[in-house]
């Protein structure tokens, strides 16, 4: 999902084929399926998950978890839900983790 700036008018013309984003989790491990109580936010925030699940592989990550706000008293589907390609940097010591 791209956003177009009210002050910027070009972008309307060329909208950009994809961009950066980014969101940390708290998994216990570096491949396979989490569970929902398994996965947290980091920083930790928000509601807990409580249905659904991350399911990480080594090319991609498919995010399908679900809240529950005690608010509304209602279920919702997280935002971000949806499967993503990966692309594995360096970390802080520009070593790469993708094992």
């Amino acid at each position: 999902m791209a956003s177009y700036m009210v002050h910027d008018p070009i972008s309307l013309l060329k909208p950009p084929k994809y961009y950066l984003d980014s969101i940390r989790f708290i998994m216990p491990s570096k491949m396979g399926f989490a569970k929902p109580e398994e996965v947290f936010l980091y920083p930790r925030r928000g509601y807990p998950f409580i249905k659904g699940g991350v399911e990480l592989s080594k090319d991609s990550v498919k995010v399908d978890l679900y809240v529950n706000d005690e608010y509304d008293k209602k279920i919702y589907g997280w935002p971000w839900n949806g499967s993503y390609p990966l692309r594995w940097g360096p970390d802080s010591t520009g070593v790469f983790r993708n094992k």
